[in-house]
């Protein structure tokens, strides 16, 4: 895994690979909680397959950025993977990006004020 900190907002996370996800992303949860307020882009371009574990895992890692404000962003997601996510039901509880620029413009409209979200 790799912790990218773009900005003193925007927090990138490059996963690696199964397994280990779930480990990582308890990392990335006790980053945020020490760090404070950010967005987090998890970008998954090195993941296969995700566990189950992983997932309840990012439910936590959204759950912080959630509290916090902020925007929890999964970017650069393999097809089978974001499947899983809507077998499973949560394809409408994670906000997805084609890829990492998409996601930082998406951050960047959303700190606009004038933007307002739907």
């Amino acid at each position: 895994m790799e912790i990218q900190h773009l900005s003193d907002e925007i927090m990138l996370v490059v996963l690696a690979p199964e397994p280990g996800i779930s480990e990582d992303l308890e990392v990335v949860a006790m980053t945020l909680q020490e760090r404070g307020q950010c967005d987090v882009i998890v970008d998954f371009t090195r993941v296969d397959v995700i566990a189950s574990s992983a997932i309840g895992k990012l439910l936590q890692v959204r759950d912080i950025v959630r509290k916090q404000d902020r925007e929890l962003i999964l970017s650069s997601m393999a097809l089978a993977t974001k499947c899983i996510f809507k077998v499973v039901g949560l394809e409408d509880v994670f906000r997805f990006s084609p890829d990492r620029d998409t996601a930082l413009a998406f951050l960047g409209r959303a700190e606009n004020p004038t933007h307002h979200a739907g």
